[in-house]
């Protein structure tokens, strides 16, 4: 059929090269990956346990939380790190091998939250007022890129959680004597 196909359409007669198509192999290669983050919702000094599952083995990762202030101002940090023989990260047992710190550190990646484009390491993401509503954080987890300086491609997968800077069971009263003023904070229960 092609050479009645190269006679009708008078092209030269150039020898065909078997073509690769993509094979499963390639396909297995790009599979995409899993992230728990839980729990879904708890208090900001809470442990988060993140597990990344569907890696390459040994291949290295970078996890991306990032938020949003309730005056909208956008927060964010990363650490790099590398998936085991199986393909699974668990950073609770695996450290950072860069970003915005190294090591096995459990609140690394909330600690390290930091203002976009904000270069003052005083200016913290907890302002006043939270106590009312949660922070709401996105945890992506991206293929870490091979040099420092190249951003982060496409998300292979992104889990919401909330922190709460308080229980919200927890009941307020305002407390004012004479100059004094304040914020009673009771928790519920006898």
């Amino acid at each position: 059929m092609w050479r009645a196909a190269q006679a009708v359409l008078g092209t030269p007669r150039i020898p065909l090269l078997p073509r690769r198509s993509m094979s499963t192999s390639t396909l297995h290669s790009q599979k995409s990956a899993a992230l728990t983050v839980t729990p879904k919702t708890g208090l900001a000094d809470e442990l988060l346990h993140i597990q990344v599952e569907g890696l390459g083995p040994r291949e290295r990762a970078t996890l991306r939380p990032s938020a949003v202030s309730f005056r909208g101002r956008p927060f964010h940090s990363l650490a790099h790190y590398e998936a085991d023989g199986r393909g699974g990260l668990d950073r609770a047992r695996a450290p950072a091998v860069g970003g915005d710190f190294t090591g096995v550190e459990p609140m690394g990646l909330l600690w390290s939250l930091s203002r976009v484009g904000c270069e003052d390491p005083c200016f913290n993401q907890v302002p006043r007022g939270v106590v009312r509503s949660p922070l709401n954080v996105e945890v992506t987890v991206h293929r870490a890129p091979r040099q420092p300086a190249v951003s982060l491609g496409p998300a292979l997968a992104s889990a919401q959680v909330q922190r709460w800077f308080s229980s919200p069971e927890l009941r307020r009263a305002r407390l004012q004597a004479g100059r004094l003023r304040g914020v009673f904070l009771l928790p519920a229960g006898a």
